[in-house]
């Protein structure tokens, strides 16, 4: 148990070190006009979608060949169906490009399109864990998203249908799943970017109230 500790103590500090070391590779002097970071993240949750679909498929199948309807197999199967259709659909926007691309100024993804730096109001990470296993969600408050944003997937609009989206709520997240950087990475070398092109760097908490981060905007002003 002692050893297990030590080890992943010595794992910990080491992963700290090479994050620290990233960053000041990545923000110790203002980028060029070529140069860009690509974000790359796991594409297999594509196969998983698939999956559900056809284990979908299957149970819509099986709840019509008996003598009598199964309607809870059915039902079910055509829900996880259309849910796994939509998730396909968002899962081919972005397969086999990276999930966002930094440059000096701005950002670009495969969903929301290109944002420049000055349209950017905040960055911040989201970090939950489920069954030990930490999801990390990159996200940017971006105001009058519509209009600011450029070449966005029409897949947007239909979201604003339904009162989702960034459209709609003016956040654009990026999800970092196994991600050729850390996150922490990310999201320091984002702010970075952010703070060179606006001369912004103030504290933006996507979970807090619009008071808040408002207030803490004008501290960031005035001081």
């Amino acid at each position: 148990i002692i050893g297990d500790k030590r080890r992943a103590q010595r794992e910990k500090e080491k992963q700290s070190a090479d994050i620290a070391n990233r960053i000041k590779q990545l923000t110790q002097a203002p980028w060029s006009s070529q140069q860009t970071l690509e974000i790359k993240t796991n594409k297999w949750p594509i196969v998983l979608v698939l999956i559900v679909g056809l284990l979908s498929i299957l149970s819509i199948h099986v709840g019509f060949i008996g003598i009598k309807i199964v309607w809870p197999l059915v039902s079910g199967g055509a829900f996880f169906l259309l849910l796994s259709l939509l998730l396909l659909l968002i899962s081919l926007v972005g397969f086999g490009k990276p999930a966002c691309i930094f440059d000096r100024n701005g950002f670009m993804t495969p969903m929301y399109g290109k944002i420049a730096w000055q349209a950017v109001e905040g960055v911040a990470l989201q970090q939950y864990t489920v069954r030990g296993v930490t999801q990390s969600i990159l996200l940017f408050r971006v105001p009058n998203y519509q209009h600011v944003a450029s070449d966005f997937h029409w897949l947007q609009r239909v979201f604003a249908l339904f009162g989702v989206g960034a459209i709609k709520r003016n956040v654009v997240n990026v999800v970092l799943k196994e991600s050729n950087e850390y996150p922490e990475t990310v999201l320091a070398v984002g702010q970075f970017l952010w703070s060179e092109a606006t001369g912004r760097n103030h504290e933006w908490v996507p979970t807090y109230s619009d008071a808040y981060n408002e207030a803490a905007k004008r501290v960031s002003q005035i001081t």
